[in-house]
């Protein structure tokens, strides 16, 4: 649990670690923002963990069959244990 400042130009954050959640405050009317910190998976570490190919996992994240976080122009993050559970639901029963 650590508290970390950062100061700039524009805006003054206060960022906090809390019980699994990474809390910013902004001081100059910008909105709180707060997110779990979870360990986030790129593409290719989500593609060993599942044994899926890179480029079907772009083509379900376009499809928006997975769901995945935008982090820049070419950056994409994934919650494996969350896209194994979105993956699931494509799962084909067995006829018995």
């Amino acid at each position: 649990m650590g508290i970390g400042h950062r100061h700039d130009l524009y805006n003054t954050s206060l960022v906090s670690h809390h019980n699994n959640i990474l809390v910013v405050i902004t001081y100059n009317a910008r909105p709180l923002v707060v997110m779990p910190t979870k360990q986030y998976s790129n593409i290719e570490q989500l593609s060993e963990k599942t044994g899926i190919a890179k480029r079907t996992i772009r083509s379900l994240y376009q499809q928006r069959k997975i769901s995945g976080i935008k982090a820049g122009h070419r950056t994409l993050l994934f919650d494996a244990e969350k896209v194994c559970a979105e993956l699931a639901r494509f799962e084909v029963k067995a006829v018995q």
